[in-house]
């Protein structure tokens, strides 16, 4: 026999106790009862709730999360946990040869993920997993909608096989859904009792057939949260629920939106009270926004709130912002191990052992692996030895323990040394090197327990030796670093010390309980509803033919949760950026458009704005002037890139070119794109300086040229570094479209000017009070045709930011600066040479700008920057205006904190 009760979202504890009490009869039988919860934080609350609803001190009822409830029944153990699977289904892979070695333990991943999930959803809405592979590539091809299985047959060999090997091997062990089965058996056998299951639609399939059973058996009561369920006194008074206006604007099926607004306002005239919304500019501003409400909050002393993060990004930045102001939130989100500074420290060290180098020794040394004391000790010993030694070449330890020599240093060093040994030994199981690695820990940071973080990666690496002990297939120190990425890329380091009334979670952990108050932050369209990870073998398409939750699934279990979270607090504050970090707009998460909506129909009216936080920022003294308006800075000359660099963002043309304030550069010992490059800049001048036209060779003997050209210039490269060659190779992708585009050019009447190629040029332009600027700067080419001249400058970087020659003239000042510097300049054309250069035809597609868009371009620079230096003079601020692009690799990022801003 069996039942359910509806509980509202505010308070279910509450209406679920009295349910409960009610049910019990005699409070001395409570005892006899088991509630069986979806997770462990529900239980202190309900306790409380049964506690005061029986009116004091009571035997209460037997509180379960289901996992600890099927763990406590005499069944054999699971032995294949997911560390064990994922091994197991990596070494599957690797030895039959599928899948690039690289996306192994990815792929191992995601198969564990996709057979835990069909464990337990077999037999879902009537579908189990197909017998044969050809039976699951006809299904996947069907969901695809293609008739040629053919394109699917791997991925189905590759699930079926694996699967069935993960079904059918004993000596593998029992999977965990297979032991929780024996476990459900055994309750079905010998019943223990009345049933209550708490918020029942948070089990899986396989959970909920083993409660139908149960109810068969003995008396269960299913015990749901609806939205539109209202508390007693809402009923009392006749109001619904608060949560469930919120669920008639996200119920598409039910009518058209005006027609359910339109309803509600007939049974509900005035508008519900309780949310309230706050768009922000920039993710900065959110964060501040989010302290300045938690902390006036706790200052009219609620007890209990909830911060609801949709961002995780956001989320570490407004608990940093927390605690400045001495609030330590309870984070049960957590955050990824392999994002800790003791889980890169880790990952550093093992990139030490596979190839020791003078940076990976100074990230170990400045690692949380040692004390603070014993990087002094390193760093005054070995600072000299490690600063004579470039950053990536091989690290000459002879030259360390010479200047360690008879000290504390010394024996560090050997210490370090035989870890590192024990570390790269020969192949050998997983559980083995799991060992290895934590006494290496234990020997060169004993005291690494103590911290939080590192308390929780020793913990969760002990667990995973634990599991992987007949896991007896040999590894290599490459495959066991990929282990390593791979397990704390997927574990959660959460900080268990801290209890607070603040707690920062997710939307879906808020399910069954209530709060005096909750804060939404980061609801975007971007992260509400959250977007799972894309499967690369049983997409979505298929997902649903198998019996397993789809997109439109999950979309309508976080709609579910969203309604249920809007009734958990009578106070709630939803907020968003409503600009990124580019400055484009944000558009709010569909679930908030449709509230925002749905209330206007209803009401008349939007939902009420959260109001501003005043800060007033303190004035500067007089005597004074602040660092962006610091005089004297205006320069008599600028080149084209210094001119470019001004218009992206003033603050970072300042700090480099006004105070000469440059990032000390770091000695790079590989070919990268900057050699590149100049390669390529230094091989076309070359090239056409040996042979101004390249019609009186052909096509043929012109390729053969440039090719030798070429492999002259890259041979230095490739004698300093082999890696040199692909450069060169990625270089003759291009080459014989640059023949091509050449010949057409000169075919069209354009001859290059060998001459004129890099050569330096100056030119005047008059500025404020009648002074003259210099403008100095050296184009790549310029060719000639007649009396007209054009500017050609080549970019070995990607074609798209290029377009805003000609999409926005005004933003592109450097090449178009050329053509007031060039006499008889009539066009300016940028020269793709990158990995994404050519067309789809496979030919050269420069981006040209000339006749009167280039004249209307060059008037509208020489007045801006007329105009611009004489503000200069005058001494105008500087601000820090430059979007993501120019942020992204600028040296004075640190100095102008415009990510720690409250606006962009």
């Amino acid at each position: 026999m069996s039942g359910t009760v509806l509980l509202p979202p505010e308070a279910p504890a509450e209406a679920a106790a009295r349910a409960v009490v009610a049910a019990a009869g005699d409070l001395a039988e409570l005892w006899r009862h088991t509630l069986v919860l979806p997770h462990a934080g529900l239980s202190a609350g309900l306790a409380t709730a049964l506690r005061q609803c029986a009116g004091g001190a009571c035997p209460l009822p037997r509180m379960f999360t289901l996992d600890q409830w099927l763990a406590r029944q005499p069944v054999a153990p699971a032995r294949l946990g997911r560390p064990r699977l994922v091994a197991e289904l990596q070494r599957q892979l690797a030895a039959q040869g599928w899948l690039q070695a690289a996306d192994h333990w990815a792929m191992a991943a995601e198969l564990a993920t996709l057979f835990e999930e069909l464990g337990r959803h077999s037999g879902a809405c009537g579908k189990g997993f197909p017998d044969t592979a050809e039976a699951l590539g006809e299904l996947l091809a069907a969901a695809y909608r293609t008739r040629d299985s053919s394109l699917v047959r791997l991925d189905a060999r590759l699930v079926h096989e694996l699967w069935f090997a993960c079904e059918g091997r004993p000596q593998w062990g029992l999977s965990p859904w297979q032991r929780d089965a024996l476990a459900m058996a055994r309750l079905l056998e010998v019943p223990e009792g009345p049933l209550w299951v708490f918020d029942c639609d948070a089990f899986s399939p396989q959970a909920s057939r083993f409660f139908a059973a149960y109810g068969e058996r003995a008396a269960l009561t299913l015990l749901r949260l609806d939205p539109d369920t209202p508390t007693p006194a809402a009923a009392d008074a006749g109001c619904p629920a608060r949560a469930a206006w919120v669920k008639a604007s996200l119920a598409a099926q039910h009518g058209a939106l005006r027609d359910r607004a339109a309803a509600w306002r007939a049974q509900q005239p005035v508008a519900p009270a309780g949310i309230r919304l706050r768009g922000v500019l920039g993710r900065e501003a959110e964060a501040r926004d989010a302290c300045d409400t938690l902390c006036a909050w706790l200052a009219e002393g609620l007890g209990r709130i909830a911060v609801v993060a949709c961002d995780r990004a956001l989320a570490r930045r407004l608990r940093a912002l927390l605690e400045r102001r001495g609030v330590l939130p309870e984070d049960k989100a957590g955050w990824l191990l392999s994002t800790t500074r003791v889980g890169a420290a880790v990952r550093d060290l093992l990139r030490l052992q596979r190839r020791p180098t003078p940076a990976l020794l100074r990230a170990c040394i400045d690692s949380p692996l040692l004390g603070a004391e014993v990087q002094d000790l390193l760093r005054g010993l070995l600072g000299r030895a490690l600063d004579g030694q470039a950053a990536n070449a091989p690290l000459d330890w002879q030259a360390l323990e010479h200047h360690a020599a008879a000290t504390a240093g010394a024996v560090w060093l050997a210490t370090l040394r035989r870890v590192l040994v024990t570390l790269g030994q020969r192949r050998r199981p997983l559980a083995d090197r799991i060992a290895a690695l934590l006494d290496a820990l234990q020997a060169l940071a004993p005291d690494l327990p103590a911290d939080p973080a590192a308390a929780q990666l020793l913990a969760h690496l002990q667990q995973c030796q634990a599991a992987l002990a007949s896991h007896t297939a040999p590894s290599s120190a490459a495959e066991f670093a990929d282990w390593l990425d791979w397990t704390l890329g997927e574990t959660l380091f959460r900080d268990d010390a801290v209890r607070s009334p603040v707690l920062l979670t997710h939307p879906a952990a808020v399910r069954g309980l209530d709060f005096d108050a909750i804060l939404v932050v980061g609801a975007d369209a971007a992260h509400l509803p959250a977007t799972a990870a894309r499967s690369r073998i049983v997409r979505d398409a298929a997902r649903a033919e198998l019996g397993l939750p789809d997109a439109a699934a999950r979309r309508a279990r976080a709609a579910d949760d969203w309604c249920l979270l809007m009734g958990s607090a009578p106070r709630i504050e939803i907020s968003w950026q409503t600009l990124d970090d580019r400055g484009e707009p944000v558009a709010a998460s569909p679930f908030v458009l449709l509230m925002q909506r749905f209330h206007a129909l209803a009401w008349g009216g939007p939902l009420p704005e959260a109001e501003p936080f005043a800060r007033p920022q303190p004035a500067s003294p007089a005597v004074l002037l602040p660092v962006e308006q610091a005089p004297g800075v205006c320069p008599t000359h600028l080149s084209p890139t210094g001119y470019q660099a001004l218009l992206d963002c003033p603050y970072k043309w300042f700090v480099r070119d006004g105070l000469r304030l440059n990032a000390t550069e770091e000695a790079i010992e590989g070919t990268d794109h900057a050699d590149f490059g100049d390669a390529v800049h230094r091989m076309l001048r070359l090239l056409h300086e040996r042979q101004p036209r390249l019609q009186t060779l052909g096509q043929e003997a012109a390729v053969q040229r440039l090719d030798a050209v070429a492999a002259e210039v890259f041979e230095p490269l490739v004698a300093r570094d082999f890696g040199a060659g692909a450069w060169l190779e990625r270089w003759r992708k291009v080459a014989t479209a640059y023949v091509d585009w050449q010949l057409a050019r000169e075919a069209a009447g354009w001859q290059v000017d060998a001459a004129a190629g890099e050569r330096a040029l100056a030119a005047s332009l008059e500025v404020a009070g009648g002074s003259d600027l210099t403008l100095r700067g050296r184009p790549d080419r310029i060719d000639a045709m007649g009396a007209s001249q054009a500017v050609v400058d080549y970019k070995t970087g990607a074609r798209k930011p290029l377009e805003r020659l000609t999409k926005d003239p005004s933003e592109d000042g450097q090449l178009v600066l050329y053509a007031h510097m060039v006499e008889g300049v009539t066009q300016v054309a940028y020269l793709p040479l990158g990995s994404d250069a050519l067309d789809r035809d496979t030919l050269l597609k420069p981006v040209i700008l000339e006749a009167d868009a280039l004249h209307e371009a060059v008037e509208g620079h020489r007045a801006r920057l007329a105009e611009t230096f004489r503000r200069l003079a005058a001494g105008d601020a500087l601000p820090a205006m430059g979007d993501a692009e120019a942020c992204r690799y600028c040296a004075a990022r640190g100095l102008c904190r415009k990510d720690h801003r409250a606006t962009p």
